[in-house]
């Protein structure tokens, strides 16, 4: 993920959350009409990304909670890591105290790496 932020910044500001892209339109850095046509392409990469991984895999994943969690603690989990990526996005990404910084995609990519680690399996298994 960190190369696809370094490599997806310049051209589009590396949004391919919904959230990420819901929290830059809150702090005015990016249009209403920008944030529903980033959501439109997020959704369809997400949907195009799950059919060319049952492609290549052979097999359809599954979605729902992990083994042992309950709704609530998946639900929780994920709250937590959109804010966490969310907040970090926001402090390298879109701070103008933060211009210029060669950091960003690995402060974002090693969020998402640790939310996964960290927050995957309970989340969705």
């Amino acid at each position: 993920l960190i190369t696809i932020v370094y490599a997806g910044g310049p051209i589009s500001g590396a949004h391919y959350n919904p959230a990420v892209s819901l929290a830059v339109f809150l702090r005015g850095k990016m249009t209403l009409g920008e944030m529903f046509m980033y959501w439109v392409f997020q959704i369809l990469g997400g949907v195009s990304g799950a059919f060319l991984g049952q492609i290549i895999a052979g097999v359809a994943s599954d979605i729902g909670v992990g083994a042992g969690r309950t709704l609530t603690q998946a639900f929780l989990s994920e709250v937590i890591f959109t804010f966490m990526l969310c907040f970090v996005v926001l402090g390298v990404a879109t701070n103008s105290k933060a211009d210029g910084n060669s950091y960003y995609g690995a402060a974002i990519g090693l969020v998402v790496m640790a939310g996964g680690i960290t927050l995957g399996p309970g989340s969705c298994g």
